[in-house]
């Protein structure tokens, strides 16, 4: 398969050899193609993406041209008004059906962005990508949609506020990540930034389910993740980052329970504001109503 397009933009890049193939990669969500292609040649294979301004200042502020858990970078160039960036083809899996054996460097490569960059203070990173105080004001907005979620969702926010950041990926879901052996690369950059460090984790590891659910159905989850590998991932996160930032097990959890249920409210924000009630919608509320009782915030009001 061949796209006229990709190669017309690949022209901008210098490279005149049209690959063999140049079909675009398909969304795991909704199987429709999007706006990345996979380029094949004989002897070689890259990734053309449309990106953003955003996505771009994240690439060369924190990793240049692939310093960290991301695709070697070959080079950025704009093709009529809009960016696009050429990068390496990581030949892997992604996590989307998790096994304790990509979840180990998957998260080794998380914890070793946030490392690097914990507590950043630079003035000048602190605005590029998704910063801070955009993200902040996107989750502000949703408060009052919360309904009887709403005390929980305060709670959330006071923590968001308060936390120390570090380089997240606020869209690190399964399929953002891909593992090959031991080596571990995030994708989609167009929501990175320095935020609150909970941040990707939690996006992570909130909606995988267990392969059984919805085989009655005649289809199984999006994203396939034990209860195990689950607490698996929240300890050795723990152990291996928080634990020495001097966050007692007891805050940690705390805090992550917030955070999940914050992924989790996030469908309650859309149907109360106008939104269609998509068939996950019980489901994640009924996840967000639990945490919030667990964590002493009562719903206040009705439950739907």
């Amino acid at each position: 398969m061949r796209s006229e397009l990709a190669e017309r933009v690949l022209r901008v890049f210098g490279i005149e050899t049209a690959p063999e193939d140049s079909r675009p990669f398909r969304s795991e969500e909704d199987g429709k193609p999007y706006d990345v292609w996979r380029l094949t040649w004989p002897d070689r294979a890259a990734v053309l993406k449309r990106t953003s301004p955003e996505e771009r200042a994240v690439y060369e502020t924190f990793f240049g041209r692939g310093g960290g858990p991301v695709p070697e970078i070959a080079g950025f160039a704009e093709f009529e008004g809009q960016p696009y960036l050429l990068m390496e083809y990581v030949e892997g899996e992604t996590l989307s059906h998790c096994t304790r054996e990509k979840l180990v460097p998957a998260l080794d490569a998380l914890i070793g962005i946030q490392e690097r960059w914990w507590n950043d203070t630079d003035p000048e990173r602190a605005r590029v990508g998704y910063d801070f105080t955009t993200c902040l004001a996107h989750r502000e907005k949703r408060l009052p949609y919360m309904g009887a979620l709403a005390d929980a969702y305060r709670a959330y926010l006071e923590a968001f506020r308060a936390l120390p950041r570090t380089l997240c990926n606020d869209d690190m879901l399964p399929f953002n990540v891909i593992v090959s052996g031991n080596r571990a690369v995030i994708l989609d950059w167009e929501y990175g930034g320095i935020l609150p460090w909970p941040c990707a984790l939690a996006r992570l590891l909130a909606f995988g389910e267990d392969p059984e659910d919805g085989k009655a159905a005649g289809e199984g989850p999006l994203f396939v993740m034990s209860d195990h590998d689950r607490e698996f991932a929240l300890e050795y996160y723990y152990r291996r980052l928080i634990s020495k930032k001097g966050v007692s097990r007891e805050e940690y959890r705390r805090i992550m329970e917030l955070f999940l249920f914050k992924e989790y409210s996030e469908w309650t924000y859309c149907v109360n504001s106008g939104g269609e009630k998509r068939e996950d919608y019980e489901k994640y509320y009924g996840k967000a109503l639990r945490l919030a009782r667990a964590l002493g915030r009562p719903a206040d009001g009705p439950e739907n």
